[in-house]
């Protein structure tokens, strides 16, 4: 879980960061953020992450559901990898 806008390095740098490590390429990523993000960045996160979500459009319960959700999503789809 990450957002875009962080004083040291930024999400971009953060999200290309563990993509280019071998070990972490498959960890999915979620980036929450405040930012209004254009339809040029959405297309450039897609290929790099799990989901976007625009802080604005949750409430905190909603937004702790969404997450859940999507965590369990991601490790069922892992286990059933598994033999």
């Amino acid at each position: 879980l990450t957002d875009l806008m962080m004083p040291v390095m930024d999400g971009y740098e953060f999200i290309m960061y563990v993509r280019s490590q071998p070990t972490w390429q498959s960890v999915p990523i979620i980036v929450l953020t405040a930012k209004d993000l254009s339809a040029e960045e959405r297309q450039t996160l897609g290929g790099y992450v799990a989901q976007i979500m625009e802080k604005q459009q949750y409430t905190r319960d909603e937004l702790i559901n969404e997450v859940r959700q999507l965590v369990l999503s991601q490790i069922t789809i892992r286990t059933k990898g598994i033999k």
